[in-house]
């Protein structure tokens, strides 16, 4: 699940552990910039941006004081996918699926793509990668398949 300052990802995660608590929860951060990861890794609010990144609409560099223990409660797992992974994903998802996706909504499937989520919890298993957000300009797009 894409990962800004935390509100989807805790109330996702929130609905789905009450549905089946033994559903594994991952949330996928942009290397460049992740406070959330950055804080769960802590154990601690943080915060954490080395720059630019495609996947703007989650560029939090510290996330919310009320979403943060809720995500450290319930999300499994944490990651990080590179510029690269997020531009190959958008590009994925336009050629394969015609999605037209901003960074931040591509985040997941970066993350499935580049094999940052253990076998364990993908083989045999039903998989659901929360692909959201087309907010991104023609522009962004073109540059993004040109790269």
């Amino acid at each position: 699940m894409p990962v800004g300052g935390g509100g989807l990802i805790s109330g996702v995660a929130t609905a789905l552990k009450n549905f089946n608590p033994k559903i594994h929860i991952v949330g996928v951060q942009s290397e460049n910039v992740h406070g959330m990861t950055a804080s769960y890794e802590a154990d601690k609010l943080t915060s954490f941006s080395q720059g630019k990144t495609l996947a703007d609409g989650t560029a939090v560099a510290t996330p919310g004081r009320i979403t943060f223990p809720i995500t450290e409660n319930l999300v499994d797992e944490m990651v990080l996918v590179s510029e690269k992974e997020i531009a190959k994903a958008m590009k994925d998802l336009l050629q394969r699926t015609k999605t037209v996706v901003e960074g931040a909504g591509a985040l997941p499937t970066a993350a499935l793509e580049a094999h940052k989520i253990a076998d364990k919890w993908l083989v045999d298993k039903k998989v659901v990668a929360l692909v959201s957000g087309g907010n991104v300009d023609l522009q962004r797009v073109s540059q993004t398949i040109e790269a």
